[in-house]
């Protein structure tokens, strides 16, 4: 798949669009998209193996792998933090709620934290913990933690055991005796004693993960990133590629003629929807994903404004890789098919 254009490469990176649920197959075989279907079934194709957005991002910028895939770091970054050369985790605010001999966790998507509420959590945490740990609020939802030393094994995303029941012991958790310290200093904090009543669910944890140091970066052949996600902009930034935020008006972006060159864009909007297994919001997404971005970028194809769509279709563990030129357009021979017949995993 190495094709070389003078115009325009816009290239799509789109976690979960092949949700594991069968309720979420079933809703690909039902509805259509047709440009989105257009571009894959007439293009190139081939399948990978997938395992996090972040794993996909740090490769793509040649960062090799610490202890964890060290997105931590760079994210922070990308969050306008200063990382340094200290060792970073993500720190997700969670809710741990005991279910029996099992431990239940809601993200902190499901949380409504203001921003007031995750600094004075932090600097509770700060305060019991310093030297030895730090917690550092980007966003009201987004926190990091510096670590005096790394952890002695490698730690566990958050979104891989999202929905799922774990027992106290597990190895998902079997190295967070510090969790543990921090679910209790917070069991009863002012903050928390105020969420819970109003009926907000307490914020009771941190899920530490994805730790790291920034490293060396090569830098793929990227005109520019857009994305809202944090790892994509501080990759981009450490790597001295230019980085935005995606466009809201697509059309009118195509239209304005950006330069020759590869344009990267994250499109994770999928992400949040599927982990929790919403499918009316997360068919809502994909139906904004087709009428903002695939609709525009297909019509500029055909129009030879850009030369190239290829897209990165993420499922449980597999990615989708396509790529499309306006001379593949032709091929109309190549009938599109429902998406769920595309998905690697199927």
């Amino acid at each position: 798949m190495d094709v070389k254009l003078r115009a325009m490469h816009c290239r799509l990176l789109i976690p979960d669009l092949f949700p594991p649920d069968p309720a979420f197959a079933e809703h690909l075989g039902e509805r259509r998209f047709p440009h989105l279907e257009k571009l894959i079934a007439r293009g190139r194709r081939g399948c990978d193996a997938w395992q996090s957005v972040e794993q996909w991002l740090l490769e793509a910028f040649s960062v090799a792998r610490q202890q964890d895939w060290p997105s931590a770091p760079f994210a922070l970054l990308g969050d306008g933090g200063t990382p340094g050369e200290d060792f970073w985790l993500h720190a997700e605010p969670v809710h741990l709620r005991a279910d029996r001999d099992r431990l239940v966790i809601a993200d902190s998507t499901l949380l409504d934290i203001s921003m007031e509420e995750a600094q004075a959590l932090a600097q509770s945490v700060n305060s019991h913990f310093e030297p030895d740990l730090h917690l550092e609020p980007a966003r009201a939802n987004r926190w990091y933690a510096r670590l005096s030393a790394p952890p002695g094994q490698p730690t566990v995303p958050l979104s891989a055991i999202l929905g799922r029941s774990l027992e106290p012991g597990s190895a998902a958790i079997g190295w967070h005796a510090i969790m543990n310290e921090i679910q209790m200093l917070l069991h009863e904090h002012a903050v928390n004693e105020a969420r819970e009543a109003r009926g907000a669910p307490a914020i009771n944890g941190v899920w530490l993960w994805g730790g790291g140091r920034l490293a060396e970066i090569k830098a793929p052949p990227l005109r520019a990133v857009l994305s809202q996600h944090p790892l994509a902009l501080g990759l981009a930034s450490h790597a001295g590629v230019r980085g935005s935020y995606p466009p809201e008006d697509v059309a009118r972006w195509l239209e304005r003629g950006e330069p020759e060159g590869v344009h990267l864009v994250v499109l994770d909007a999928l992400s949040v929807p599927a982990r929790h297994r919403d499918l009316e919001r997360w068919s809502l997404e994909v139906q904004a994903l087709e009428r903002r971005w695939l609709a525009p970028l297909f019509e500029a194809l055909q129009r030879g404004r850009i030369g190239m769509v290829s897209m990165h279709l993420g499922s449980e563990s597999q990615v989708l890789n396509t790529e499309t030129t306006r001379s593949d357009l032709r091929h109309f021979w190549q009938l599109r098919k429902a998406l769920g017949h595309y998905c690697c995993a199927a």
